[in-house]
């Protein structure tokens, strides 16, 4: 299970794709860690939130260049909030 109160690696949330609905915040914090600077799993996971109704709004990388975080926030109504 996918605790949302804190950032979500890339690698989980492609894991766990159905959980995407069922989250109650509207704006998640999505990580990937990389070695070579490629971060493959978020850009795959950007792209799985886009077609799930989620908006990235923001992206930043940490100081120690091998961490990038995506700031995504929720554009269509959740589960629970219909």
């Amino acid at each position: 299970m996918i605790d949302a109160s804190k950032p979500i690696k890339a690698s989980e949330l492609l894991n766990e794709l159905d959980i995407l609905h069922d989250i109650p915040q509207n704006y998640i914090l999505v990580n990937d860690f990389s070695i070579g600077g490629t971060f493959i799993k978020l850009i795959e996971a950007i792209n799985v939130l886009d077609e799930h109704g989620w908006e990235v709004v923001s992206i930043s990388n940490a100081p120690d260049g091998m961490t990038m975080y995506a700031l995504a926030r929720r554009i269509t109504k959740a589960k629970n909030q219909l």
